[in-house]
């Protein structure tokens, strides 16, 4: 009984591992063929351009 256990556990335990290696394997390959593989962080130059510039409210602006 006790090596049944052991070796049903052990299976359990190793499905997922392989379930999780491919999955990290399909992902890698999907973003390799992105346009920027390599994430890197923005510049405040950047940052600055991506995001718009605050506007007081509408009850303020009268």
């Amino acid at each position: 009984m006790r090596n049944t256990l052991s070796y049903a556990l052990l299976t359990e335990i190793g499905k997922v591992l392989i379930i999780l290696t491919v999955l990290m394997f399909l992902q890698y390959v999907r973003h390799e063929g992105a346009p920027d593989a390599s994430p890197r962080a923005l510049t405040q130059a950047e940052a600055n351009a991506t995001f718009e510039p605050l506007r007081p409210p509408a009850a303020a602006a009268r």
